[in-house]
């Protein structure tokens, strides 16, 4: 049924190494905020979300290549997550080149679902959005997020664009 449907690569290094690199970025927030006791504000948080779930997408990419129906809803759902991560880090790095006057952000995060209740050593933030940006190797988190999510669009991009030549069978 979907054997002429979007050319979808099947490698699942490709996906492995894509949800590696959306794993370390989430072990590094959580090491700044806990080592390094830098308070993640309200879009520090919806970044880990859209870390969170690049990862997962790019997981279950990798665990089931074989089925070309979830992997282009998977793929879907990972361009989604990785252009909503770039929307937000882009606000939070406006936010701290450009602070206004009097800038405020929420402590209440806005989930479909309770997260902050669920998990909150992951998802309740504790600063605000204009504190003094942390910084690694010259750039600020947002900087580094933006980077990352960029790359991660660009490989899910180029992955369409010129797809694996592996057959898929027909399940």
């Amino acid at each position: 049924m979907f054997k002429h449907f979007l050319p979808f690569p099947l490698n699942r290094t490709l996906w492995g190494g894509l949800a590696l690199g959306s794993a370390t970025a989430l072990c590094i927030a959580l090491y700044y905020q806990y080592i390094q006791e830098a308070a993640p504000c309200i879009l520090c948080v919806y970044i880990r979300l859209a870390f969170l779930c690049t990862f997962l997408f790019s997981l279950l990419q990798s665990l089931y290549a074989e089925y070309k129906a979830l992997v282009v809803i998977l793929m879907m759902g990972n361009i989604v997550s990785a252009f909503w991560g770039i929307q937000i880090a882009y606000e939070l790095f406006d936010l701290q080149t450009n602070p206004p006057l009097m800038a405020t952000c929420s402590f209440s995060p806005d989930f479909w679902l309770p997260l902050e209740q669920w998990a909150p050593w992951f998802f309740l933030p504790t600063g605000s959005c204009t504190d003094e940006a942390t910084y690694i190797i010259g750039l600020s988190m947002a900087s580094w997020s933006l980077i990352g999510f960029g790359l991660h669009l660009v490989t899910l991009l180029l992955s369409i664009t010129f797809p694996s030549s592996q057959k898929l069978n027909n399940r």
